[in-house]
């Protein structure tokens, strides 16, 4: 009962126009399309607000999130393509 609840209060909103709504990556929103048939569009967090800049002084290095990801692991994805980098060099 809460889900079907919880699916009617998604779709009267989702298709007001008062509201918007958004996923954060295209995978999301296809979740989303393929669960409830409302295609959202994606727009991504940018984190403007923190004035923050990016200017690398450590060519060699490679910062990784270690946040936990449901599609990969970074640092083995990284490793891979490393390796890949170095054979083609060779």
């Amino acid at each position: 009962k809460d889900r079907a609840q919880w699916y009617q209060s998604f779709y009267e909103m989702a298709l007001d126009p008062r509201h918007f709504f958004s996923a954060t990556t295209p995978v999301f929103a296809e979740w989303i399309t393929y669960a409830t048939g409302i295609a959202l569009p994606v727009i991504r967090p940018a984190a403007l607000y923190t004035d923050a800049s990016y200017w690398p002084v450590r060519s060699r290095e490679v910062l990784l999130l270690r946040t936990v990801s449901l599609f990969w692991d970074s640092e083995c994805i990284l490793n891979h393509f490393s390796k890949e980098a170095t054979r083609a060099r060779s």
